[in-house]
C-alpha cells in the first residue's frame, strides 16, 4: 500500500459516519444552533436526573453516617457524665480526654486485646467460610433427581 492510499484511507476512516449528528450536512454546513441547544438541554436533563437518583443516598449517608461521626468527634473534646447527657451542657476540655486515655495503665492491654480479638475473628470467619465453600463445592447425590422432579416438590426426600 502506498503512502497516498494510506493517507486517503485514514482520512475517510477518521471522518464522521453518515447519519451522525456531528457530521456536516450536505455542502459542508454545521448543525443548526437550535439542534446544538437541544442537545445541551438533553445533556443537562440527563445530568440532573443522575443527581436526583443519587441525592437520596447522599442524604441517607449524611444523616445516618456523617452526623454520628461528627457528633462523636465533638463529644470526645467535651467532659460527658451521666448528668450532662440529660442537661446537654458538657464543658469543653480539649485534648485532655485523649491524653488521659493514652497515659492510662490499661490502654496497652486494651489495644492488645482488641488486636487479638480482631485477628482471631477474621481468621475464624475465613476458616468457616472456606470450609463451607469446600463443602458445597462437591456434588450431592440427590441433586440430579431433585432437578428432574422440580415439578413435584415433595418428591425430593
Amino acid at each position: 500500500m502506498t503512502a497516498e492510499e494510506t493517507e486517503s484511507l485514514s482520512g475517510t476512516l477518521s471522518g464522521p459516519a453518515p447519519g451522525d449528528p456531528e457530521s456536516p450536512a450536505g455542502g459542508g454546513e454545521r448543525p443548526s444552533a437550535g439542534r446544538t441547544a437541544a442537545r445541551r438541554s438533553l445533556q443537562r436533563r440527563e445530568e440532573l436526573s443522575k443527581w436526583c437518583f443519587l441525592l437520596p443516598a447522599l442524604i441517607f449517608m449524611a444523616l445516618f453516617f456523617g452526623y454520628p461521626i461528627v457528633k462523636n468527634v465533638t463529644m470526645s473534646f467535651q467532659e460527658y457524665t451521666t448528668s450532662t447527657f440529660y442537661t446537654g451542657q458538657a464543658p469543653w476540655v480539649g485534648l485532655s480526654n485523649y491524653v488521659s486515655v493514652l497515659t492510662s495503665s490499661v490502654f496497652s492491654t486494651a489495644m492488645l486485646n482488641t488486636f487479638l480479638f480482631t485477628v482471631g475473628s477474621i481468621a475464624g470467619q475465613f476458616t468457616i467460610g472456606l470450609a463451607l465453600a469446600i463443602f458445597f463445592k462437591r456434588r450431592f447425590p440427590s441433586t440430579a433427581s431433585c432437578a428432574r422432579s422440580s415439578c413435584c416438590p415433595g418428591s425430593c426426600r
